[in-house]
């Protein structure tokens, strides 16, 4: 919930506060899965910045970043497909929230 303060500085939570983050550094599409406790980041971005930004959600955390990697790449290919090397060129980045420990993070990628 964000608020303003007798100071006049902005209170938010810190899932409110990704999502700005996220709307502030230039992100094209979000996608998350639904009844996490990342759900409100996705419902933040939704809410506030849709006109921006490209909502999705999806039925599971593997799909969620499938969709994050290929939005990522589909970019790279839009900004100048003549000179894309998939084998070479950096992309252009991605953000993952993960709220699970390290060893079911890689789980989830390998999978």
């Amino acid at each position: 919930m964000t608020a303003q303060s007798p100071d006049n500085s902005t209170w938010m939570s810190g899932n409110e506060a990704i999502a700005l983050g996220a709307y502030e550094a230039g992100v094209a599409v979000a996608s998350g899965y639904p009844g996490t406790p990342s759900t409100e980041i996705l419902e933040n971005v939704a809410a506030h910045y849709k006109d921006d930004i490209y909502c999705e959600w999806s039925p599971n955390e593997k799909v969620a970043l499938e969709v994050g990697a290929g939005a990522n790449i589909n970019q790279s290919v839009h900004d100048d497909p003549e000179k894309l090397d998939y084998w070479h060129d950096e992309p252009e980045g991605i953000i993952c929230v993960n709220y699970c420990t390290e060893e079911d993070a890689r789980k989830i990628i390998e999978a």
